[in-house]
């Protein structure tokens, strides 16, 4: 008997490897998909967290998925087309979406049922869901959300309505508790999100590194980066922006 295989696109962020977490006790062939986006400066951190994540996974005996080497597809390879660009842009007359869903788009129908690590928006704004809530509607498939098709424009079908969305009911902090209690935060200090790195470790005053500390997981930051995010915290809360962003700049060649 064959195992199910699960595509999954994976950057080695939080909402991705915390799937790839969920998919590793199950007996399933996970194959990971990284598109490679030349304007995207953390490629080489990304790729090294995959690496030491899967390795890590591989290490631990509850693992028993099987994991595919990596499908990396350069941006520039992606087959365009034309019905999903149409979609794409109607709905960003609307709603604020990044330009990776038109080539995720793309994407998807070349591998029809991938799963997207998009979670829960939980006070903050996601324009995945907004964008499927205002245009079409969820629905319950098996251990995922997908589009439900009849009750969904053209528009969201042919943008979303070939991926999976296993996370989309999950918030940030209910991924954070499972993480603990599941004792997987060795795996996820792997993970890669900052956007300007220092001597190649998260920075901890970067906006990403800035949620990340003030959500709860500051496990996933060095002692170095915690104490320059308290530092340029308490600039800023006292002098604004402005002097915050002198902060930084010193908190980057002291600390």
């Amino acid at each position: 008997m064959h195992q199910k295989q699960v595509n999954i696109f994976w950057t080695g962020g939080w909402d991705s490897t915390y799937r790839m977490i969920e998919l590793s006790i199950l007996e399933v062939n996970v194959q990971p998909i990284y598109v490679v986006d030349p304007e995207r400066g953390s490629v080489k951190f990304e790729l090294s967290a995959m690496e030491k994540i899967l390795l890590a996974l591989n290490e631990r005996t509850e693992t028993k998925a099987s994991f595919l080497p990596i499908l990396m597809i350069d941006l520039k390879d992606i087959t365009q087309d034309e019905g999903v660009s149409k979609a794409y842009m109607h709905i960003r007359e609307s709603v604020k979406l990044g330009s990776q869903y038109e080539w995720l788009g793309w994407l998807a129908l070349q591998y029809p049922g991938v799963e997207i690590g998009i979670e829960k928006p939980y006070g903050e704004f996601s324009g995945c869901i907004t964008a499927i809530e205002k245009f079409g509607k969820f629905k319950y498939d098996e251990d995922a959300m997908i589009v439900d098709q009849d009750a969904s424009s053209d528009e969201c079908n042919k943008l979303f309505g070939n991926m999976r969305f296993p996370i989309a009911d999950k918030t940030e902090k209910e991924m954070i508790e499972n993480i603990k209690n599941w004792g997987y935060e060795d795996v996820m200090k792997n993970i890669w999100f900052c956007h300007a790195p220092i001597k190649e470790q998260p920075c901890g005053m970067c906006r990403p590194c800035q949620q990340k500390m003030e959500c709860g997981m500051e496990f996933l930051l060095p002692q170095k980066a915690q104490k320059r995010y308290r530092i340029f915290s308490k600039i800023k809360n006292l002098f604004g922006e402005n002097a915050a962003n002198i902060t930084k700049r010193i908190c980057r060649r002291l600390i």
